[in-house]
């Protein structure tokens, strides 16, 4: 009986396999479809992710890149600007140094011939209390010009002052005055200006830099629109120190001095020739409507 039972087994086997082996199949294909289906939908999305991803990647190394070139045109504009200014305060300190040294050897010439003019009992007497510089006053004196000629024009005024304090019989006081003047003058405040000016011509009478205070005098009544305070002043410049730099300077302003002056006459007279007024006509006579004298 078992054995019947086996046999049955062994030739049914064949049978069962073969008719189960189309379900394994359609199963196998179904799971591997939705597992393809499945990995697609997922896939989509992290492909457009990385597209996206790409694209921005993209733009910011552009960005960067006229980052870049902005930055090195920027850089190339500070360095000429840079060497610019440079180059305007190298010529600046120049100008200043070749205008120093003019202006001491004109001190040189003018000292005879100020000394040699009608106020030499004066400038003498007063030379009487002027003491020659020390060394330690000449270099007290050019470490302040050396800021005048670096263009701290203010600082340089004030450090003129205190050196006129500390030695005001020294020879360079009155130097020491004339830049005090000079400093208020390059920031156009001519009225201060104007004061530390004529100080140099009433208290040092002796300086050197008489001359060019007298002239910076006619500068600023120039500025000031005082024109004929301007022309006495200038006019005073080219009598007292004939034939030098100064008077030249003089004789040029003074041209424009009177320029200024002949056109401020022609504009106030506009004016009244514009407002004037026709003279009102004698009223006619009218006869008497009676008819009597």
């Amino acid at each position: 009986m078992l054995h019947r039972l086996l046999l049955s087994i062994a030739f049914a086997a064949p049978a069962l396999v073969l008719a189960a082996a189309p379900v394994v199949e359609q199963s196998t294909v179904a799971t591997r479809i939705r597992t393809v289906a499945t990995g697609d939908s997922r896939a989509a999305p992290a492909e457009a992710d990385t597209v996206s991803l790409r694209k921005q990647l993209v733009d910011l190394t552009l960005e960067i890149d006229q980052l870049r070139t902005e930055l090195r045109e920027m850089r190339g504009q500070l360095e000429t600007q840079t060497h610019e200014t440079e180059s305007l305060k190298t010529r600046n300190r120049e100008a200043l140094a070749d205008v120093d040294k003019r202006l001491r050897e004109q001190e040189r010439r003018n000292a005879p011939a100020a000394m040699g003019t009608g106020a030499a009992a004066g400038a003498a007497d007063a030379a009487k209390s002027v003491t020659p510089a020390s060394a330690g006053e000449q270099q007290e004196y050019d470490a302040i010009f050396a800021l005048m000629k670096q263009g701290y024009y203010e600082k340089a005024g004030k450090g003129f002052l205190e050196f006129i304090a500390k030695h005001p019989t020294s020879e360079l006081a009155g130097h020491a005055q004339y830049w005090v003047g000079e400093a208020q003058y390059v920031g156009r405040n001519f009225k201060p200006a104007l004061v530390e000016f004529i100080k140099v011509v009433d208290t040092y009478p002796s300086s050197p830099k008489v001359a060019d205070a007298l002239l910076k005098i006619g500068y600023c009544q120039h500025e000031l629109g005082n024109f004929e305070k301007a022309r006495e002043a200038l006019q005073q410049v080219i009598s007292r120190y004939p034939n030098t730099s100064t008077a030249k300077s003089a004789e040029k302003r003074l041209v424009d001095v009177k320029a200024a002056e002949q056109k401020q006459k022609a504009v106030e007279v506009k004016p009244k020739t514009a407002d004037a007024k026709p003279k009102a006509k004698a009223p006619e006579p009218v006869e008497p409507k009676s008819g009597k004298p």
